[in-house]
């Protein structure tokens, strides 16, 4: 899946960004400029580096090759503009950091791609998808807010207080991990679902304590599963179908999202597949997602959800910008 935005005479002073998430390899071409993203090249794949490697801490043989296979496409759109993989800034998350064999790995991605990956921490992770959130204009100066990123290894929480970053922790729960631990069976069994949010009450229990007394706390979702959300919600109301990425920020209210997380949650993957507004590449894990989205609905008491297409690799992208 890609697009071009502009015109590749503009390619002087953009930068290259990838992002290889555990589920999903994104390749950004764009700058920031006057406060605005403005982008060449943006492309995304399913790719499921961490799919059935997660508990044994391992990137399977199969996995790898859809990396490789998915970074060589990357490297052929890139030299259609000039640009090397050896120039691109490469940040590989959850699903490299905790893989076993991660070194060589990235070796084998190095020798058949020219890419080259830089492992990051949560922490560095974190940091970067709150740089992409502010971005977007998702934060504002007179809330409290919880950014989230559900991503397919980890899932990502910054507090902020206005526009200031108070607490930031990454989470090794994100969505394939819950998916292998909790939706075993298709569809969902409810006591399944039990069991998550059980487990989630416990995982996270650092950040139900730092939100435990806060009161009127916005959240704030970005990329992957709350683009989604909004997709889903956009057809459910008849809207054209348009991707939620066109532009950087959404609302999704407390009753859509209990609409969709009802009607979803129950289906079959193949049902799920042809639900209006579902994203193919989201499909196997969105009910894991939506379930702890609903937990923290539930234990913010929050009746919005503000919603930010921009994440780590616009982060990333403004971060460079910032610093140049």
């Amino acid at each position: 899946m890609q697009h071009y935005e502009s015109s590749i005479s503009t390619l002087a002073d953009c930068k290259a960004i990838a992002d290889l998430g555990s589920n999903t390899f994104h390749l950004l071409v764009g700058r920031f400029r006057d406060g605005k993203k403005e982008t060449i090249l943006h492309r995304k794949e399913a790719v499921g580096i961490g799919l059935n490697g997660m508990a044994l801490k391992l990137i399977l043989p199969d996995a790898l090759e859809r990396a490789i296979k998915t970074l060589q496409d990357f490297a052929e759109d890139l030299d259609k503009l000039g640009i090397s993989p050896a120039e691109v800034d490469v940040f590989a998350t959850s699903a490299f950091r905790n893989a076993l064999n991660a070194e060589e790995v990235l070796e084998e991605i190095k020798h058949r791609t020219g890419f080259c990956p830089q492992i990051i921490s949560g922490e560095e992770e974190a940091s970067l998808i709150f740089f992409g959130v502010m971005g977007s204009g998702a934060i504002f100066q007179d809330e409290t807010s919880l950014i989230v990123d559900i991503g397919g290894g980890s899932v990502e929480f910054i507090l902020c207080d206005g526009i200031n970053p108070v607490w930031k922790q990454s989470f090794e729960n994100g969505g394939l991990r819950l998916m292998e631990q909790f939706h075993q069976v298709d569809p969902i069994p409810e006591n399944s679902l039990t069991d998550l949010k059980t487990h989630a009450l416990d995982a996270l229990q650092p950040l139900w304590e730092k939100i435990s007394s806060l009161k009127n706390i916005q959240i704030i979702g970005c990329s992957g599963s709350f683009d989604t959300l909004v997709d889903m919600r956009n057809a459910s109301v008849g809207l054209n179908k348009t991707s939620a990425e066109n532009q950087a920020l959404h609302s999704l209210s407390r009753a859509e999202f209990m609409d969709l997380y009802g009607a979803l949650s129950p289906l079959s993957h193949e049902e799920r597949l042809a639900f209006p507004g579902m994203i193919p590449l989201r499909a196997g894990m969105m009910v894991v997602a939506m379930a702890l989205i609903h937990l923290l609905l539930e234990k913010s008491g929050a009746d919005t959800i503000r919603v930010s297409t921009y994440s780590l690799k616009e982060g990333a992208l403004f971060k460079h910008f910032s610093n140049a």
